[in-house]
């Protein structure tokens, strides 16, 4: 999740920080829930797609769940280097999913 906040901060226009991040941590992905995990999938390929980075889903013969794929071309699989992400997360109570701003921290 920390890679993906991590993306979403790089790439995510100024004015629109905290109200994106906050809608990406608003998503109870915890691990064990794969409908929510996958909504996070979802959320952030929407998120950089329309920042015109390439992305493929696929799911998980094991266990259903999809995966995500960016890239900065298009059906780039085998690039020189890659960074994995998670964003899933372990259990944790529902409050930790309503993000909060306190002063300038999100």
């Amino acid at each position: 999740m920390i890679g993906a906040i991590l993306l979403a901060v790089a790439t995510a226009v100024a004015s629109e920080d905290v109200e994106l991040l906050s809608e990406l941590l608003s998503i109870p992905s915890v691990s064990k829930n794969i409908a929510e995990t996958d909504r996070a999938v979802a959320w952030m390929k929407d998120f950089l797609e329309k920042r015109g980075v390439w992305c493929a889903v696929e799911t998980c013969p094991s266990d259903g769940r999809k995966a995500l794929y960016a890239a900065t071309q298009k059906g780039l699989r085998n690039p020189d280097f890659t960074i994995v992400t998670h964003l899933d997360v372990v259990d944790a109570p529902p409050e930790m999913f309503k993000p909060r701003v306190e002063g300038n921290r999100l």
